[in-house]
């Protein structure tokens, strides 16, 4: 949305890495780099020169890695393998994208002389950011996430940390956020039609936009018709009560789009709407 193409974001992003050379030394601190090893850019990233680079990667060799990896569905558990550190972990983040961003913060802890037994114990203590994986359990059988994720890369990542957790079918609630392009409204759907077995399509905050229309556009990415594993519900606390209604046993709903947000806003009326709270008492019907 904001860059337009790839290419200018990484143009973008390397300005940041090229101010390394630019920027004013200060006085017996040294100037690094962290990179990805698993990226298929890094080789643009390399060239820059630093004092130190520091690397990590989930798949590739690299300074800081997380070695025997096995993902739940409300934690993380691997073994992780880094410059004079070796030690199993357990960490309550979900899907690989997550454990990437944690690799990231842990090759900036050793850049910066942070002690990674402190660092372990610092991220032994996290639970979640709220709307980013965050699990709703009111004791049923089937698993429901909330999750900001409404961009294509996104609800990619997203889908795909959940396929590997997932016995039975992920059911996912999504809409289109006005303001944005329709090619990331057509993008987003053909992406969730792809990875999720049912998709429900409803409204997200449309703002001035008119939610037909982009459940429209939206629509056309789809390839499914209504009925076949696809439903269309404007609605957006039907489309929730639905998806948590049908779910069965060793499923997980997919509530994507708004994450930890409070309010949906539909032309000029902003009214409360919170996917958790929505969630939380729907569910606490399907279990009584």
């Amino acid at each position: 949305d904001y860059h337009e193409t790839f290419r200018e974001y990484l143009r973008t992003k390397l300005q940041l890495f090229q101010h390394l050379n630019t920027s004013k030394r200060k006085p017996g601190i040294p100037k690094q780099m962290v990179l990805n090893n698993d990226d298929e850019n890094i080789s643009l990233f390399a060239e820059e020169v630093a004092d130190r680079t520091w690397t990590f990667a989930l798949q590739e060799n690299a300074d800081i890695r997380p070695e025997k990896i096995q993902f739940f569905s409300d934690h993380t558990e691997f073994f992780l393998r880094a410059p004079n550190f070796e030690s199993e972990m357990s960490v309550r983040i979900v899907g690989r994208h997550n454990l990437e961003n944690l690799m990231t913060a842990m090759a900036v802890a050793k850049a910066t002389n942070i002690s990674l037994d402190d660092a372990k114990r610092a991220v032994s203590k996290f639970v979640s950011i709220p709307g980013r994986l965050e699990s709703i359990d009111m004791g049923q059988d089937f698993a429901a996430i909330v999750d900001f994720s409404y961009k294509p890369s996104a609800l990619k990542a997203v889908l795909s940390a959940l396929r590997p957790i997932t016995s039975g079918r992920i059911i996912t609630v999504w809409g289109g956020a006005g303001g944005r392009t329709a090619s990331n409204w057509g993008e987003a759907a053909q992406i969730i039609a792809e990875l999720a077995d049912e998709f429900i399509l409803t409204t997200d905050d449309p703002y001035k936009d008119d939610p037909k229309k982009i459940a429209q556009h939206a629509r056309q990415y789809v390839g499914r018709e209504e009925g076949d594993r696809f439903f269309e519900i404007e609605d957006r606390y039907e489309a929730i009560r639905y998806a948590l209604y049908t779910a069965q046993k060793g499923d997980t709903v997919l509530i994507a789009g708004r994450g930890h947000e409070q309010t949906q806003t539909i032309g000029k009326q902003t009214i409360p709407f919170d996917d958790r709270v929505i969630a939380r008492e729907i569910l606490g019907g399907v279990t009584e």
